[in-house]
């Protein structure tokens, strides 16, 4: 259980380092401050994936595991589709 807290805090961490580094860029610089914010999200979110089920029974931990990944998924809203992206 502890190391479940443990990935699920290092997520959390690494976004809102990511957030705050999206806030601060320029408007001319959020499609490089974005591909940093991906970047480093990569290994938290690999490990949450890996080791992790969101879709848990309780309800309270479900949302808080969803309402994290929505946060992740919005990182680019406003600057790129990744949608149109191959693999997304």
């Amino acid at each position: 259980m502890l190391e479940k807290q443990v990935i699920l805090y290092e997520l959390w961490r690494v976004y809102q380092i990511a957030q705050r580094q999206m806030d601060d860029a320029d408007d001319s610089c959020k499609v490089a401050a974005l591909a940093r914010a991906l970047r480093m999200l990569r290994g938290p979110i690999d490990n949450f994936f890996t080791c992790m089920f969101v879709n848990v029974e309780d309800d309270v931990v479900r949302e808080a595991r969803l309402a994290l990944l929505q946060r992740i998924v919005a990182l680019p809203d406003g600057i790129a589709d990744l949608s149109l992206l191959r693999g997304f």
